[in-house]
């Protein structure tokens, strides 16, 4: 159980980059502001570390201990058919350009 634990928190705990990563690909594609859409996605991570928590206790106490871990499963795979159906399957992050001021100074020569 130790060891279910331990790589269940490892994949848990990445699950939040990923999305951010991903996120900003699927973003990008869409033509949305890279800030606007990183705000989106700290707006919803911010809230699901809200509600989560309560709704984790909440099931508890209505259904069940083991209710809880069925719930995480069935949100685990709704979060699996998303990224299967989102995520394009060519994804590659466009780089940013240089800032203007570190640009122009490779630009002279001494």
């Amino acid at each position: 159980m130790l060891t279910f634990g331990v790589l269940g928190f490892g994949l848990s705990g990445s699950a939040i980059s990923t999305m951010f990563s991903l996120g900003l690909v699927v973003a990008e594609r869409r033509d949305m502001v890279r800030g606007r859409s990183n705000a989106f996605m700290r707006a919803t991570t911010s809230t699901a570390w809200m509600a989560g928590p309560a709704i984790a206790f909440l099931c508890a106490e209505r259904f069940g201990e083991a209710s809880v871990f069925r719930l995480a499963l069935a949100l685990a795979l709704c979060w699996a058919a998303l990224w299967w159906t989102i995520i394009p399957r060519d994804m590659t992050l466009r780089p940013k350009g240089p800032p203007a001021s570190a640009s122009a100074g490779q630009n002279r020569v001494l």
